[in-house]
């Protein structure tokens, strides 16, 4: 503990306490993630003179090790993230867009995912950022894609896949389509400021009244259905917590005959029950859009809307909660190029794919879990000390670069 003696001088003094070698290399490790601080910065004599002056103990580690440091700390978050998406209970959406280094001899698909979770907060961090050798054809990147989704366990939990518009990425989904369902529908009626008015004013407009209530009709068909899914969802796993457990017994005839008369109730039960559901669920809707628009404005918390009114429409908002996770644009994705870029450039571009998957992927981690957040802080890295550099600054940045 550290305390000041006086003001004036400003001197200070140290009482004993247990320096953490482990703990400290395993700081440094996360700095230098966290601020794309280069990995050669523990050669630098100013550096490991600045760390011996703070603590002479702290034996400073090489380039080698830091980057191994690094890897296990990748390899110790990627677990703990895997984990929050099987722990949590709404769909993934996902990003992605293929990214080329300065130098145009390597391919890198970055994959961000979305979700809302249990706090209903909008959580959107990378999960993948993979080196493509090239073609970079349809056939490749989906392929990489689907392997990424199977890798995460997301398949069965995806909500869309939002890319890119151009020729290689349509033809690229419609290969991933035919491998995995995907559910998407107007985001206009979940938004309690417009509901269907917003869609009833503009279809008017586009197709004229006749053609616009058709248009109109196709989109509540569309809904209906998918609202009908989600209460089917709910219904199938009410009534497979209630099955007991198999047995392998040998049974007679009588418990045989038991159990298709058990079977046969269990039919009629479960069919009336998704029945009464389905009505439930429109019932459910109709409330909500009778109950007309709320005023609009910019400023508007839509997720703490949803989540305080679950109780009232409990089907509406388990699909609210998936889908307001969808981005309307590749935003996020393009923030994370702008990331990358930096450690793409021509000094960086010999840095080893899983270094740099590692460097991109534990600092979108670390800076969410830190600031209990789906985005970093702008002053998050060094992007300012960067467009300061001089050229011999940047030739000695160079010497971080770490080859295959």
């Amino acid at each position: 503990m550290i305390k000041e003696q006086g003001k004036a001088n400003k001197k200070v003094s140290a009482s004993p306490y247990n320096f953490d070698q482990e703990g400290s290399r395993e700081d440094l490790a996360h700095m230098v993630i966290m601020h794309e601080y280069p990995l050669a910065m523990v050669d630098h004599v100013g550096f490991r003179r600045f760390v011996s002056g703070l603590q002479p103990n702290f034996k400073l580690v090489s380039r080698n090790t830091l980057k191994r440091d690094i890897l296990k700390i990748y390899d110790y978050e990627r677990q703990k993230s895997m984990a929050k998406i099987d722990n949590n209970g709404s769909r993934v959406a996902i990003t992605t867009d293929l990214w080329t280094s300065s130098n145009k001899k390597r391919g890198f698909m970055v994959v961000t995912r979305h979700y809302i979770n249990d706090s209903w907060i909008l959580e959107s961090q990378i999960m993948r950022f993979i080196y493509v050798p090239s073609p970079h054809t349809k056939e490749v990147l989906s392929t990489v894609l689907l392997e990424c989704l199977l890798e995460w366990n997301v398949d069965r939990k995806l909500s869309t896949v939002t890319v890119d518009n151009c020729t290689t990425n349509d033809a690229m989904m419609r290969i991933l389509l035919e491998k995995l369902e995907v559910s998407s529908l107007a985001l206009a009626i979940l938004d309690p400021r417009y509901k269907m008015k917003i869609m009833e004013y503009y279809y008017q407009q586009v197709y004229g009244r006749i053609r616009g209530s058709e248009e109109i009709e196709k989109i509540k068909k569309i809904f209906f259905d998918l609202l009908a899914e989600y209460g089917s969802e709910n219904l199938d796993e009410e009534a497979s917590c209630s099955q007991p457990p198999s047995s392998m017994e040998i049974v007679s005839h009588d418990f045989v005959q038991n159990r298709l008369r058990k079977f046969d109730s269990f039919v009629s039960n479960t069919t009336n029950k998704r029945n009464k559901k389905s009505e439930s669920v429109v019932e459910e809707f109709d409330t909500y859009i009778k109950e007309g628009v709320l005023k609009r404005s910019e400023i508007f918390d839509i997720l703490g809307w949803w989540n305080h009114n679950g109780l009232k429409y409990p089907t509406l908002q388990r699909l609210a909660r998936d889908i307001l996770a969808i981005p309307v644009t590749t935003v996020a994705l393009e923030s994370a190029f702008s990331t990358s870029g930096r450690l793409l450039s021509p000094h960086r571009s010999r840095l080893h794919p899983r270094t740099l998957e590692a460097l991109m992927c534990a600092q979108s981690w670390l800076w969410s879990e830190l600031k209990g957040s789906s985005s970093m802080p702008e002053d998050a890295t060094i992007q300012n000390i960067l467009e300061d550099f001089d050229d011999h600054e940047e030739e000695e940045s160079g010497s971080m670069e770490l080859a295959d």
